[in-house]
């Protein structure tokens, strides 16, 4: 069977956005831009393994038995024109 043929499944998202319901309706947001927001929240709501500390020049983490845990961070790497600003909003919105 060719691959083109296939369908792979949707997954279910662990994280249901808290946005304005008008949002999507009104096309405030597309479904690309929601999914993006659907694996930002996703990202958000990890912490990264071990434990760190800031290094003495405040310009990196380094691991510490005693230092503290830190959040994951997602990065938007979309080109020109694909609506970045809406995307960090909705995320603002959301947290």
């Amino acid at each position: 069977m060719p691959l083109t043929d296939t369908r792979l499944r949707a997954l279910k998202p662990k994280d249901n956005p808290r946005l304005p319901a008008n949002w999507q309706a009104d096309g405030l947001l597309s479904e690309a831009q929601c999914e993006t927001l659907v694996y930002a929240a996703q990202a958000f709501a990890r912490d990264l393994p071990g434990r760190f500390k800031v290094s003495q020049e405040g310009t990196a983490l380094e691991l510490s038995e005693d230092g503290h845990a830190y959040r994951q961070g997602f990065f938007l790497g979309d080109g020109t024109g694909a609506g970045k600003g809406r995307q960090i909003a909705a995320v603002i919105m959301d947290r």
